[in-house]
């Protein structure tokens, strides 16, 4: 568990993902040898459409490093990546939809590994503003 809050660097701020309900998974398995275990960890969602914002999403994200946080699916919030091992893409997969009925959007992996499976995260969110000064805490989030 991680009880620190999550601080932005100067000017930079929380960005939320709308995923489509019930495709957000995350998955983490141990590997390496004995004595040496770690974690790699697996983030999966959906986003809906072929709108400019999605497929501009989906090229932003493309070769990035990050941090998400996640609520799971008994309500806790996830920390999945860190400074040290982010989050990085591994697949971004999508289309138009051929017919009426069809889905359209983009189903996205991301892979992070490290010494343990994603902790919950317990600490609060803050947003530095441009030129620096007191950080102010982001409460609409998770709404």
């Amino acid at each position: 568990t991680i009880t620190g809050d999550a601080v932005t660097k100067d000017g930079k701020v929380f960005n939320v993902i709308k995923a489509i309900p019930e495709t957000v998974k995350l998955d983490s398995k141990s590997v390496g040898g004995t004595k040496s275990k770690g974690f790699e960890n697996m983030l999966e969602f959906g986003i809906a459409g072929n709108t400019k914002e999605a497929l501009a999403f989906v090229s932003k994200v493309k070769n990035g490093s990050y941090i998400f946080f996640v609520r799971d699916r008994d309500g806790q919030i996830r920390m999945f990546g860190t400074a040290g091992f982010p989050a990085q893409l591994v697949d971004a997969s999508g289309g138009s939809g051929a017919a009426r009925g069809d889905d359209k959007g983009f189903t996205i992996s991301f892979e992070s590994v490290g010494a343990i499976a994603s902790p919950v995260f317990e600490g609060a969110f803050m947003e530095t503003p441009v030129g620096g000064g007191a950080a102010v805490e982001r409460t609409d989030l998770f709404q």
